[in-house]
């Protein structure tokens, strides 16, 4: 008969010893994950197509033009272009085409005096659609020591070209 004494030594020392072996485990798997190499792989560039959208508006005086787009602001800008007729607001958007598609709409705002257009993405792959179509390249990173790291943009530039006689009247809001 095992007194409780000696049942507390034999639960200590099983204890220990699986602390000890979980370290030891573990100084291995750190040790062969530090000779992992990181590869930043960028997406195709045919991937990337150019879409330009215009807009003739024809706005009352003092209506203000708001350009509303849901992509942050790092990636667009506004730019001033004599060629552009006024009134008019062209908008060039560079984006992955096997991602997303780029899509917008024209309204107008009667309460606060505002003609808008909505830049936006209208059908957006699933993470697990982007998982899959880089899973087997990712498999043999690992069998190679490598991992990867899969750089997709949904869009990566966003350009509203106006006149700049109209630079007062346009609004870009995020």
């Amino acid at each position: 008969m095992i007194k409780k004494n000696q049942l507390r030594g034999i639960a200590a020392g099983i204890f220990c010893l699986g602390v000890l072996l979980g370290g030891i485990g573990t100084g291995i798997a750190l040790l062969e994950f530090s000779d992992f190499t990181y590869q930043s792989v960028p997406a195709p560039e045919e991937d990337y197509v150019k879409e330009t959208f215009d807009y003739r508006i024809m706005p009352e005086e003092g209506e203000m033009i708001r350009l509303r787009n849901y992509f942050g602001g790092t990636i667009c800008r506004m730019k001033e272009q004599e060629d552009i007729p006024v009134n008019s607001v062209e908008i060039a958007v560079v984006y992955n085409s096997k991602l997303c598609e780029v899509a917008t709409e024209k309204g107008k705002d009667n309460e606060n005096g505002e003609i808008w257009i909505n830049l936006y993405l209208s059908h957006v792959s699933s993470e697990m659609e982007m998982f899959m179509r880089h899973k087997d390249e990712f498999l043999n990173g690992l069998k190679n020591r490598e991992l990867r790291d899969y750089q997709e943009e949904y869009v990566r530039s966003v350009e509203y070209r106006i006149n700049p006689a109209d630079s007062e009247r346009f609004r870009i809001i995020y």
